[in-house]
């Protein structure tokens, strides 16, 4: 194979059948530009947030947004973000004991084209209630909050300042339902609800929730339902939940709080695609129950992979076969979960399911994916800086995806390529703590 040249080339040949015009990207081209971004362990550029700030909730969640926005700056982008941090509620009168919530998250992050957010929690959602001083009701009030914790989110909103202004929403009603479970002291349970919302914070945050905007949040429950769902209910990975709806479908100030009243299942799966070399993930797939019957399923995964650059060429480049084993293993992760619920009760889930599939016309490429797809056609050979071919040369890749299903859009998919740059802010010694895995977006898919 000749070397190839380190300058853009343009040769035209004529010939009576008509002519023809093929471009050699060189090393310091856009596509090779482009490849060399995918080098293992590449790390992105941290945004500016200011850490320092998320001393209260009104910092903590200022901060988180910050960041959710910079790791999803563009629509159609992905990330999965992982947020840690201690919230003080409140302190005693003496200054000297007070109770601390510390909530940790990992969350997947969609911005859609038309500029929306969807964020999905699965099970990787922590709470920790911490308090400096033995008050009788806060054994109760601890494990309330520890119990809530084992469900799952899915956040709906305009912006990241609006989703995470919904989270602390979320937080601020498991606070309510804390302070009533272990009778709190009024004065006590108003400044907790405060000190994690504020009165004014929370009903500007549900005067700005349109229709399209809202939680749905499945709570855990512990052991008292599982005698509820016969068998199934010691079937590994299997967790019951209860549903709680937030939205402000009026328009008003007031919040549209719905309590199902029946069990939600939260099922953990492998995320095992044939093709795509990922990581070995684990999400939950959350079924949500009311009226007798299943009103929403949702799933969210992110993983990065790695392979040669000519593979990844052949699979995502100069094909869409990425997007139709990314559909196949989404169906096969909520058909394996489908499995570990009572099919009575399921039945319905079965039909259509095979929409979980992405053709060629599903696919979109981005710029920066259109130069990532040039440099393909026109190069057989990986090239470093210095234009050197290294065959076979290993690239990483990012790869993120939602799935659900709802009466209104039955099922449904989307999900994308990026590169596998990942940052990080704050440490040990920071109010709060944030990383993300997140790059520039090569291509995305959704179902129709």
């Amino acid at each position: 194979m000749s070397k190839k040249q380190t300058t853009q080339q343009t040769t035209t040949n004529q010939s009576n059948q008509g002519s023809s015009t093929s471009t050699t990207t060189g090393s310091n081209g856009p596509g090779n530009q482009a490849i060399n971004q995918m080098t293992p362990g590449a790390q992105g550029q941290a945004p500016a947030v200011n850490l320092s700030g998320a001393q209260d909730a009104n910092g903590f969640m200022s901060a988180a947004s910050a960041a959710l926005d910079a790791a999803v700056p563009t629509n159609g982008s992905f990330t999965s973000l992982t947020v840690t941090g201690n919230i003080p509620l409140w302190k005693d009168p003496t200054g000297t004991a007070g109770i601390t919530l510390s909530p940790s998250i990992n969350l997947q992050a969609a911005r859609a084209e038309t500029g929306e957010f969807e964020v999905t929690i699965g099970s990787s959602l922590a709470l920790t209630a911490k308090a400096e001083k033995d008050w009788g009701w806060f054994g109760s009030f601890e494990a309330f909050i520890t119990a809530k914790a084992s469900g799952s989110l899915k956040i709906k909103g305009d912006s990241a300042t609006e989703i995470f202004r919904e989270f602390m929403l979320t937080l601020r009603e498991i606070i309510d339902g804390a302070c009533d479970a272990a009778s709190v002291p009024n004065d006590i349970a108003d400044m907790l609800r405060q000190g994690i919302m504020s009165d004014a914070t929370r009903a500007s945050t549900i005067k700005n929730m349109d229709e399209n905007d809202g939680v749905t949040a499945t709570f855990g429950v512990g052991g008292e339902v599982g005698g509820k769902w016969g068998d199934n209910s010691a079937s590994v990975g299997v967790d019951y939940t209860h549903t709680t709806e937030l939205k402000n479908t009026n328009g008003d100030d007031q919040l549209e709080t719905t309590s199902n009243g029946q069990t939600s299942v939260t099922v953990k799966g492998s995320f095992k695609p044939k093709k795509l070399p990922v990581k070995s993930i684990t999400p939950s797939v959350t079924f949500v129950f009311a009226g007798g019957g299943v009103s929403e399923v949702f799933v969210g995964l992110a993983s990065t992979g790695e392979m040669t650059s000519d593979k990844f060429s052949e699979l995502a480049l100069m094909s869409t076969e990425w997007a139709v084993d990314m559909g196949m293993g989404l169906k096969s992760l909520i058909q394996d979960a489908l499995g570990k619920t009572d099919r009575s009760k399921t039945a319905q889930l079965s039909t259509g399911i095979d929409a979980l599939s992405f053709g060629s016309e599903a696919v979109t490429y981005t710029a920066f994916g259109e130069q990532l797809k040039s440099w393909a056609a026109n190069n057989t050979d990986f090239q470093d800086s210095q234009g050197v071919g290294q065959s076979g040369q290993k690239i990483e890749f990012g790869m993120s995806a939602q799935a659900g299903w709802s009466k209104k859009k039955s099922w449904n998919a989307k999900g994308g390529l990026t590169t596998a740059k990942s940052w990080s802010l704050g440490s040990s010694n920071t109010p709060i703590q944030i990383e993300a895995k997140s790059g520039q977006t090569i291509a995305s898919a959704k179902t129709a």
